[in-house]
């Protein structure tokens, strides 16, 4: 690819790139790259390093080969990451068909909690503007069909399931943030929470936030329950109530 072709990139290239990558030739030695191999080796690289510290550069190194080979293959940083989002989304697997729609969303839902937390670089990508490749839109059609099963509209089954997608990222992007301000300071949650145990003694105010004292009194603020799964469990319960089922009891 011509240095003018990556600046004036090609809308549909990446399409092309997902849907039909372009074969191992025939003739001559063997290719030592591949689509699939360079975009998994920069899988392993983000997920031990993050995108950002993620170069064309640095990739080659570990594969071997010459920067300038790699952009053979892809035009840019840009269209490798689109490449690696959907290289890793071939880790959600098709629901069990036996569970009815609930088990299904909430099964899904956990998968992609489960893809985040092994490859939390996803989060700093950005979902909205994917080239659409087969593995993504997989996940897409598998919680679509578990919705169609409550008989709503069709656009409430695209809302609610833009709603849980935005629950599990917006929940994964927390546990993200709470894990690296523990690994930027060595200081673990628990352990913050004690050293500010003083702050209980010293300076809060029963009088002036009764709410708070309310809910540490009868133990509100002790709930053991998984914060991740009583959300997800509470959105569930609002889409099943659009088709008229009742609230799970969970």
């Amino acid at each position: 690819m011509s240095k003018d072709d990556r600046n004036n990139p090609d809308p549909l290239r990446t399409i092309r790139l997902l849907w039909d990558p372009p074969p191992a030739p025939t003739r001559g030695p063997k290719a030592r790259l591949t689509i699939d191999t360079i975009v998994t080796a920069a899988v392993g690289l983000a997920d031990e390093q993050g995108t950002e510290a993620l170069s064309m550069r640095q990739l080659a190194r570990e594969l071997g080969v010459g920067t300038m080979s790699l952009y053979t293959y892809v035009s840019s940083k840009a269209e490798l990451l689109e490449l690696m989002v959907d290289h890793v989304y071939r880790e959600i697997r098709k629901p069990d068909e036996a569970l009815d729609w609930r088990g299904q969303a909430f099964g899904l839902a956990l998968q992609h909690w489960e893809l985040y937390a092994r490859h939390p670089w996803i989060l700093q990508s950005n979902l909205v503007r994917l080239a659409l490749g087969p593995h993504y839109l997989d996940a897409s059609e598998y919680l679509y069909a578990a919705l169609e099963q409550l008989n709503l509209s069709p656009e409430d089954i695209v809302q609610s399931a833009k709603l849980l997608d935005s629950y599990v990222h917006g929940a994964a992007r927390g546990a993200l943030l709470a894990q690296q301000a523990t690994t930027a300071t060595g200081v673990s949650h628990d352990e913050f929470s004690a050293a500010r145990k003083e702050f209980w003694n010293t300076y809060f105010d029963l009088d002036r936030y009764p709410s708070h004292t309310r809910l540490w009194t009868f133990g509100g603020l002790n709930d053991q329950r998984d914060p991740f799964e009583f959300g997800l469990n509470r959105l569930l319960d609002g889409i099943a109530q659009l088709s008229g089922e009742q609230a799970s009891p969970t």
